[in-house]
């Protein structure tokens, strides 16, 4: 906004000069005093050019009076004016803070969200599946953990589906996340960005706060949530759950062809290395009766990883669309800037790829299946990423394909 202002400064030197030119007429006035009372002089005409003298020097006196006085109104003016800008400073902040929240919420995406705060004042960058089965008030000893998050423990236990585990049982359920669990990370990112700014809202829907007492972010709470309710679960009655459902079997399945036949009663292939045409509509026979069914997998396919977000969020009463990708060619910058432009969150899977650091020195080569969110997008082109509650950047000139998860979600 234009800044209100009033530059006193510019009549000072104005005022000073009054002040000089009004002392010197009246020390003159004076000197002409003093010689008319010191010499007894008689001149023509003194009476009236001590008359005029005085005259002077009394109306320059009152010209400085006025001058103070507009002086001592402008600065009240100006006070005013300082106050008046403030006030409206402040309303203008107020005014942009609520719309930054609501651009969170379904406008610009932010590339500097606190969620990933690259500074680690919230914590890390983004959330780290790793972070439980790393925690430092809990350790491997002897083939046993010992101590523990108390506070995360008994969360993890109000789970229904944890609920009688024990301490090494949950130890392991932390490993287990860790190694599989950077599908659910992403997803927590993505609720994360989503909710800045609402934070009662968050508890509201979720059940606990979205910063702990030290300002840190909740992650690994959120991600506990979403893998209990979620993780190997497909609800078939549901929009994408048996679909999601029949595509897991047949992963599962992919290198087991006897296996699945002496399941489902047909050959998983045909002659020409497709899926057998009857073996979709076996699996689904299979499952006719039931409204949820668990199929153990490692890792999470895009197909799956939709299903969990849209039924998660869905049993929270918050709405989520989503778009998925599967070996599609890597995003240029423009096309990936447009999905964060758009407030959207993406979400990358990619295999036997590079990790790098800002630099572009080497962070980790080879990585494996991966799921992680996309922050934003170099410079040089190389996408900014969160993995492992870390920054990092991936050459798409590196990558042949890719899989895409891309999600908009509305508190």
């Amino acid at each position: 906004m234009a800044k209100i202002s009033v530059e006193l400064a510019a009549i000072k030197p104005a005022l000073q000069k009054e002040e000089e030119l009004a002392a010197q007429l009246m020390e003159l006035y004076r000197d002409v005093n003093g010689i008319r009372s010191g010499l007894r002089f008689k001149i023509a005409g003194q009476e009236q050019i001590s008359a005029r003298l005085l005259e002077s020097a009394e109306q320059i006196t009152k010209e400085q009076n006025s001058v103070r006085v507009m002086r001592e109104a402008l600065e009240q003016i100006l006070a005013q004016y300082k106050s008046v800008e403030t006030r409206v400073t402040e309303l203008v902040t107020d005014q942009a803070e609520a719309l930054d929240v609501q651009e969170l919420a379904g406008g610009a995406y932010d590339q500097n969200t606190t969620t990933f705060d690259n500074d680690k004042s919230n914590g890390t960058y983004g959330a780290d599946q790793g972070d439980m089965a790393n925690n430092k008030k809990g350790m491997w000893f002897f083939g046993f953990r010992w101590f523990e998050d108390e506070d995360l423990y008994a969360y993890i236990r109000q789970h229904s589906r944890y609920q009688n585990y024990s301490q090494s049982e949950i130890a392991k359920l932390m490993e287990q996340i860790n190694y599989e669990g950077c599908g659910f990370v992403a997803i927590v990112n993505n609720i994360f960005v989503e909710y800045e700014g609402r934070e009662e809202e968050f508890e509201r829907v979720f059940g606990f706060p979205m910063y702990d007492k030290n300002g840190k972010a909740n992650y690994n709470y959120l991600l506990v949530d979403f893998y209990a309710n979620t993780n190997d679960r497909f609800y078939i009655d549901e929009p994408g759950g048996a679909t999601a459902m029949v595509n897991e079997v047949l992963r599962k399945y992919a290198d087991s062809e006897d296996e699945f036949k002496k399941t489902f009663g047909c050959p998983l292939y045909d002659s020409s290395g497709s899926y057998h045409p009857q073996a979709r509509q076996k699996i689904l026979d299979a499952y006719q009766n039931t409204s949820v069914v668990t199929i153990e997998s490692q890792g999470t396919t895009v197909g799956a990883l939709d299903h969990h977000i849209q039924h998660y969020l869905n049993e929270k009463g918050v709405s989520c669309t989503s778009d998925t990708f599967i070996g599609v060619t890597p995003l240029s910058s423009d096309e990936m800037n447009q999905y964060m432009d758009e407030g959207k969150n993406v979400n990358i899977l990619i295999t036997d790829f590079n990790l790098y650091q800002e630099n572009g020195k080497l962070a980790q080569g080879d990585v494996g299946g991966h799921w992680m969110t996309v922050t934003g997008v170099a410079d040089d082109g190389r996408y900014i990423v969160s993995s492992w509650g870390k920054k990092y950047y991936v050459d798409p000139s590196e990558l042949k394909w890719m899989n895409l998860l891309i999600t908009d979600i509305t508190p």
